[in-house]
């Protein structure tokens, strides 16, 4: 008999708007979240998106957590366009 482990998976929820008027306060509430298995950086409620948010999503992926790298979780139709819009690869959601 296997016996597989399921890692708990912590949330980063997104707020509406991911733009350069509050990343720095996003930065600093995900730095603050201390993830005990893999991050999930919920995108669902994101209605507003710049460059500077693109960015600040792009970082947040690439920062390792003792669970591995996060990933991104249900990202809006504003987060798929502006990504689009701006000619960067959407990162694949698992």
């Amino acid at each position: 008999m296997i016996n597989a482990a399921v890692a708990a998976e912590d949330s980063f929820c997104l707020p509406e708007n991911l733009t350069m008027a509050n990343v720095a306060e996003i930065k600093r509430g995900f730095l603050r979240t201390s993830p005990t298995g893999r991050t999930s950086i919920d995108a669902s409620g994101v209605e507003m998106i710049d460059l500077v948010g693109i960015q600040l999503l792009i970082a947040m992926l690439g920062q390792e957590t003792d669970g591995g790298l996060p990933r991104l979780s249900s990202p809006s139709a504003s987060v798929t366009q502006a990504f689009q819009r701006a000619g960067v690869p959407l990162p694949e959601t698992p």
